[in-house]
């Protein structure tokens, strides 16, 4: 390696320190934040599919990102002697794995979250599911392959003490279906929270807080600057440029924050009514043909009454009952 690589190189493993220290810092002092708000509502609930999710999310991340951020500071000799190349493969392959599952899981939360907002319509989730699908089909093919491509060529420089690979041409397409999947999620979420400001009457600050809008494009702006930051990759050392480990703990930090930060949500069991998944399918199981229609009998007065006015506001049709006149009453049926 010729000295104007090796100088090249320090200078992408700087600014990648920088990002993934930063990071840190952010992921750590927001994980001891919200440590009261996460035992107050959340520990001695019942168990659910969040519930295990927001737990493997909340404490494997930081641990894998410190196992990264060790070798990233050149002082992984104190911790595991000295590196080699076989380490630095096996080390990167399990990184890039579980990170692919530790966002798969998140983007469970995200879907289970719209689903939610979206008053756990049938269509909805058949929308959300083939989304999820796809995306980390995609994925994982195109992960695959690159790792299998490049595998070789991942090796341990002992000048600056780092592990390091050449990039493939195409690598910015790992990031590619996930970006495609949160700007499908934040359409999905935006559409909602316009019904709920245009037609429910909530203010704009409400509906966005309610329907959780904003944490979803923050989700989209850190998997876009994924996208551009293997984009633009073109030196030797890339597995050093780790910049992806800032966007990877402000999606940790995203989740923690969408799940204790349910509107509404004061103690351990409105979290846990608000989380439980298979409850709350197995209580809409019922078709629309089974539920019952409500008819409300009102006054004619020559416009609408109060309960019109206020069933008008309404946006979900499930919840508006069929209004008819007391003059039209027919007492023989």
């Amino acid at each position: 390696m010729d000295m104007q690589t090796i100088i090249t190189a320090l200078e992408d493993v700087q600014i990648s320190r920088y990002l993934s220290l930063a990071s840190y810092v952010a992921l750590v002092y927001d994980f001891f934040l919200t440590l009261p708000t996460e035992v107050s509502l959340i520990w001695n609930g019942r168990w659910s599919i969040v519930k295990i999710l927001f737990f493997i999310i909340r404490y494997t991340v930081p641990i894998v990102i410190t196992a990264n951020l060790v070798q990233l500071t050149g002082y992984s000799n104190f911790v595991s002697g000295p590196l080699s190349t076989e380490f630095c493969q096996r080390v990167i392959l399990v990184l890039i794995y579980w990170q692919l599952v530790a966002l798969a899981m998140v983007d469970v939360i995200v879907c289970l979250r719209i689903h939610a907002i979206w008053q756990r319509r049938r269509d909805v989730f058949a929308v959300l599911a083939t989304l999820w699908i796809v995306t980390y089909a995609a994925t994982l093919g195109v992960t695959i392959f690159l790792t299998t491509t490049t595998f070789n060529t991942i090796a341990y420089i002992p000048q600056i003490n780092l592990c390091s690979a050449a990039p493939p041409r195409y690598l910015w397409t790992a990031w590619l279906p996930g970006v495609i999947f949160e700007g499908a999620v934040c359409i999905l979420t935006a559409i909602r929270t316009f019904q709920h400001w245009r037609h429910d009457g909530l203010s704009l600050s409400d509906a966005l807080a309610q329907d959780g809008l904003i944490y979803f494009l923050f989700g989209f702006v850190t998997r876009l600057f994924d996208l551009l930051i293997w984009g633009g990759v073109n030196t030797a050392t890339y597995w050093a440029l780790l910049g992806e480990q800032f966007s990877f703990a402000l999606t940790g930090i995203v989740c923690s924050r969408l799940l204790l930060n349910l509107r509404g949500v004061q103690n351990q069991q409105e979290w846990s009514e608000a989380t439980d998944v298979i409850s709350q399918i197995s209580s809409r199981t019922e078709s629309p043909s089974e539920k019952v229609n409500m008819t409300l009998w009102v006054a004619d007065t020559g416009g609408q009454s109060f309960l019109e006015q206020i069933y008008g506001r309404v946006y979900n049709a499930d919840l508006r009952p069929k209004f008819t006149f007391t003059d039209d009453y027919d007492a023989s049926k």
